[in-house]
């Protein structure tokens, strides 16, 4: 009879257990940020560029018009090489077709980047992007920013051929 309260006992604990892990995962996926979540899709990996300027304005023409209100941090965004997100600015062509992507301040020389274009972007028809696509980017390390100590002002020095 006690193997069998133990047996009851234990079980009872590993239920309890199990309903309380799966619940916590539940509500953690739920109340994550939509970038958090983005590991399971299915991403298209573009070739890697090298050699960006520090303030390259990316481009993207879509076949079908872009629902601007579908443009945001989480539906296209850029992580530096830390998976910190980028502050980003978004201008959108007249027609609805091409997207211009911003930095808000420079990119940091030889440092590397991933532009990430989610299936969250949608048309003018309320069309999803097919697929995700992402591409990494590395910075050019010609023009090298240094941090003077004297009045705070940053120098801009260029690498000499």
């Amino acid at each position: 009879m006690e193997s069998l309260n133990k047996f009851i006992l234990i079980l009872a604990s590993c239920t309890i257990s199990l309903l309380y892990i799966f619940s916590s995962s539940v509500f953690a996926s739920e109340t994550l940020p939509f970038i958090q979540q983005d590991w399971y899709l299915n991403w298209t990996e573009l070739p890697v560029k090298e050699d960006v300027s520090v303030n390259k304005v990316w481009s993207i023409t879509f076949t079908q018009p872009v629902d601007k209100s579908s443009l945001n941090n989480f539906s296209i965004y850029i992580k530096d090489n830390k998976f910190n997100i980028i502050d980003t600015s978004f201008q959108l062509s007249e027609d609805y077709k091409t997207l211009n992507i911003l930095p808000a301040s420079n990119y940091s020389p030889g440092h590397s980047y991933s532009l990430y274009v989610t299936n969250r972007v949608k048309s003018t028809s309320n069309y999803s992007l097919a697929k995700p696509t992402c591409m990494t980017f590395t910075i050019n390390v010609d023009a090298i920013k240094v941090n003077d100590s004297y009045n705070n002002q940053s120098i801009e020095l260029k690498k000499m051929i």
